[in-house]
């Protein structure tokens, strides 16, 4: 866990900065410069480049970690970096194709939109490839910095430039793309300055068992991103389909409050994934059931803590920030998508061990049983329950998809990532959910959100380190300690 320890870490630092920049971005910036229909709209050319660029990206960003082991050489890598650019190209060539035949079938909303979307589809595409390329390298802090804080800065900066100017909406829009592209420029420029950006095109090292293996493996990734998709990230455009752009800026606003629980996740998942292959390669299930049990345990300790610091200040967060009165609505989205990211986070890293094992096709399968699930709930309780039925129809397909990709792992490989002190952190959440209800409510409400999170926080965390519920935890603390006595 060394490696993944020190650079999650650096990465986690960096995500927890873009995470504060999210904070204000989210409950002060946006809540100022925009109505709801304005951020709605935002939410869904970001949301629907983002969707596209999963479904587009014909499974590279699988490939560029599941076959560098083989590809990795002193001569350029055997062209892979070759490769993984002919994917992205095929892709945005693909996507061009399909939509000039169909557009006239589409929404209205995305022919709107479909410049700015087409920009930031491409955009994003390339970055993502650049960063799970460079994680072979060990190398995720920078590629998180620009694909994470850069971005949320340059929102930011679009955002206030808004504010004070007279720039018609229509044309602000574009400031997205531009956003996204200077994210996959330095990330060009990044892969360069680690001297790995070995473009060349050797096609003799692929051979035919070769090319179909990786063809096979892409097609799979290619259904499984289309039902990952469709299992976790529709509820953004079911809103905006069913109900209107108002309502997706409530429900974006709380979805962006839930996700900030995924800071920790994105960073020990991107150094992970590289190592499980290799692992897996060498059949070290002992390694692999190490990182299993000792990242989701990690993971759900950050997301319990993090879990109760957000909601049991909730009422002051709608208090302080810009029309926070709109929003309100948005708090029971928040319950329910916050319970779903720490399942996720419970289950950590199954879908890698599955994905770059040779039982990576069942990924496929379980995620087209989810979409559907998650298709025929969103139809379902949105009508019903509008903003709620969209984050329970999220919940019920986050928790059946993991259930399924555990019980799998396990059925294959004898491993699970639960263990007794899971139970122990949620023992001790709910006790202080439940003395979150006895504290005294300041008039201030900036003071109040201070001392609930000392006073609870400091809880979580004591809790954690008395009864050891954290390995990793505990040595960080005892590290601490020694720095300051020794200083």
């Amino acid at each position: 866990m060394g490696i993944i320890v020190r650079q999650s870490l650096k990465a986690s630092a960096v995500g927890y900065i873009a995470a504060v920049v999210g904070v204000i971005n989210t409950f002060f910036i946006y809540t100022l410069c925009f109505t709801e229909s304005e951020l709605g709209q935002i939410r869904f050319v970001q949301d629907t480049a983002i969707l596209l660029s999963g479904l587009f990206s014909l499974g590279v960003y699988n490939i560029a970690v599941r076959f560098f082991p083989e590809f990795k050489s002193e001569n350029k890598h055997n062209g892979f970096l070759g490769l993984l650019l002919l994917f992205f190209l095929g892709g945005v060539l693909l996507f061009t194709i399909l939509y000039g035949l169909i557009y006239e079938s589409l929404p209205n909303e995305f022919n709107e939109n479909i410049k700015v979307i087409w920009l930031t589809f491409s955009s994003v595409i390339l970055a993502k490839i650049l960063f799970q390329y460079t994680s072979n390298f060990g190398r995720i802090v920078v590629p998180s910095l620009l694909n994470n804080l850069f971005v949320k800065i340059g929102l930011s900066l679009i955002a206030l430039y808004f504010l004070n100017t007279q720039l018609p909406f229509d044309k602000l829009l574009y400031g997205v793309p531009i956003i996204y592209g200077a994210a996959a420029l330095g990330l060009i420029i990044y892969v360069g300055y680690i001297k790995q950006l070995k473009v060349s095109f050797q096609f003799s090292f692929l051979t035919k068992a070769r090319i179909k293996e990786i063809l096979v493996y892409a097609g799979f990734g290619i259904l499984g991103t289309i039902g990952s998709s469709l299992a976790t990230r529709l509820d953004i455009f079911m809103v905006t389909d069913i109900l209107d752009y108002a309502r997706t800026g409530v429900y974006a606003i709380a979805f962006n409050i839930a996700n900030l629980l995924m800071v920790p996740t994105a960073a020990i998942f991107a150094i992970s994934g590289p190592i499980i292959a290799g692992a897996l390669k060498k059949k070290d299930m002992d390694h692999v059931e190490e990182i299993y049990k000792k990242s989701g345990l990690n993971l759900f300790v950050l997301g319990c803590l993090l879990m109760i610091l957000i909601w049991c200040n909730m009422d002051e967060i709608f208090e302080i920030i810009p029309n926070g009165e709109r929003y309100k609505s948005g708090k029971i989205v928040i319950l329910l998508l916050g319970l779903a990211k720490l399942f996720d986070m419970l289950t950590s890293i199954n879908e890698y061990i599955i994905a770059y094992s040779k039982h990576f096709r069942y990924n496929l399968y379980f995620l087209l049983v989810l979409a559907v699930v998650n298709v025929v709930a969103n139809l379902i309780l949105i009508p019903q329950f509008e903003l709620a039925g969209a984050a329970l129809a999220t919940l019920l397909s986050v928790v059946l998809f993991n259930i399924f990709k555990t019980c799998f792992v396990y059925a294959k490989f004898k491993i699970h990532p639960f263990q007794r002190k899971i139970g122990y952190t949620i023992l001790i959440s709910i006790f202080i959910i439940c003395l979150n209800m006895v504290l005294p409510n300041l008039d201030n409400s900036w003071l109040s959100i201070v001392f609930k999170s000392i006073v609870l926080g400091g809880i979580f965390v004591s809790g954690v380190l008395v009864f050891r519920l954290s390995d990793e935890a505990n040595m960080f603390w005892e590290n601490f300690k020694k720095k300051l006595v020794n200083k």
